[in-house]
């Protein structure tokens, strides 16, 4: 999606310059020619317009996309949340999505007349820079608060509620530690920091999982970088029972993993195609490799669409669901007042409390 908006603004900037040229070659003795210090502010006036409009409309319109789970939910969303503190969160949150689209083009007008009257006083760079910066200080003054108010009232009302139907826990400020993170990745990590912590047991399993971000500042002699390493959802379960063997469960896209072992190979093709196995004993790691749960790892990947990275060692299991975003917040663009999208939250945990359930009972991958 990135590369065709990069390719559209692109031809776009060259149309608007040709447009021009042409406009002045039916003037000017037969010569295609391009004033570039008189015409450049409008040109990047067009140009930064437009592309903060295809940017906005973007970020807009693509709805989150709610985890699959493989476990049945036979749940009613109307037993969890209370009707009336659902019909005025919606109402917020139409409120708030009129306000972020007001914002959006107030932004745009004002970001566009600042970048084109740079341009025209300094330069294109100045005039693209300083239009950028003018975008994003109108934006988020018009919209910090009430986005923050939303999501604090979508917190307390509809996620406490939810985890409170699993016999959950939820802190907004917790999280999961950096130890847990170097379990199962190996990387250089100068800053962390997580928050939505849920935790509470699940079959006699102590469970907890929250959002987290580990972050590598890299410096040279030109500038210093900020590079995330991992942002999601990190999970962590404690089964008070030891395994066998020690297993990691490696997606094929994800970099800076530990992977100890031996390769061990799966039966289940899907599986194979998008993780590596490696574990300290062959045989046990398919006992707890089964079919389903293989599935439910399947169905988490696609339900989250990212991947998912899994560390079965001594007590524990181990997950990290790296979604290059913040976790448990509300979509803006999906009606709260839809039984599914309340359900799509709900399956959120379902997801990982089944997986725990899966583990639990599969007493061939425990030692007695």
């Amino acid at each position: 999606m990135l590369k065709k908006v990069l390719i559209l603004l692109f031809l776009i900037f060259v149309a608007t310059i040709a447009t021009i040229s042409m406009a002045v070659y039916s003037q000017n003795a037969a010569r295609f020619i391009f004033d570039f210090d008189k015409y450049m502010p409008q040109v990047v006036l067009i140009f930064f317009i437009i592309a903060l409009i295809i940017k906005s409309l973007i970020s807009l319109f693509k709805p989150k996309k709610k985890p699959q789970t493989a476990v049945n939910l036979d749940i009613d969303a109307a037993n969890i949340i209370n009707d009336a503190e659902l019909a005025a969160l919606e109402k917020q949150r139409q409120e708030l999505n009129k306000l972020i689209k007001k914002a959006t083009f107030i932004s745009i007008g004002v970001a566009g007349c600042i970048a084109a009257a740079m341009s025209n006083f300094f330069d294109m760079f100045w005039g693209i820079a300083c239009g950028f910066m003018a975008y994003g200080l109108v934006y988020a003054v018009m919209t910090s608060a009430k986005m923050r108010e939303f999501s604090s009232n979508f917190k307390t009302k509809i996620t406490k509620s939810i985890v409170r139907d699993f016999g959950l826990s939820y802190n907004e400020k917790g999280s999961l530690g950096i130890n847990d993170f170097f379990e199962i990745y190996d990387c250089e990590v100068d800053e962390y920091y997580g928050e939505d912590l849920i935790s509470g047991e699940v079959e006699g399993v102590n469970v907890k999982f929250s959002d987290f971000c580990a972050i590598d500042i890299v410096k040279t002699q030109k500038n210093t970088r900020r590079i995330t390493r991992f942002e999601g959802i990190l999970f962590a379960a404690d089964f008070n029972k030891r395994l066998n063997s020690v297993t990691y469960i490696c997606h094929k896209d994800s970099s800076y993993l530990i992977k100890d072992g031996e390769r061990a190979k799966m039966d289940n093709v899907e599986f194979e195609r998008f993780y590596d196995v490696y574990t300290s004993d062959q045989i046990n790691a398919r006992y707890a490799l089964t079919p389903n749960l293989m599935q439910q790892i399947l169905a988490l990947q696609a339900g989250f669409d990212c991947p998912v990275n899994i560390v079965l060692s001594k007590s524990k299991i181990l997950m990290a669901i790296d979604k290059r975003e913040n976790s448990f917040e509300p979509d803006l663009n999906v009606p709260l007042t839809n039984n599914g999208a309340i359900r799509g939250y709900i399956a959120e945990i379902a997801s990982f409390v089944a997986i725990v359930k899966e583990l639990n009972l599969n007493r061939k991958i425990w030692k007695i």
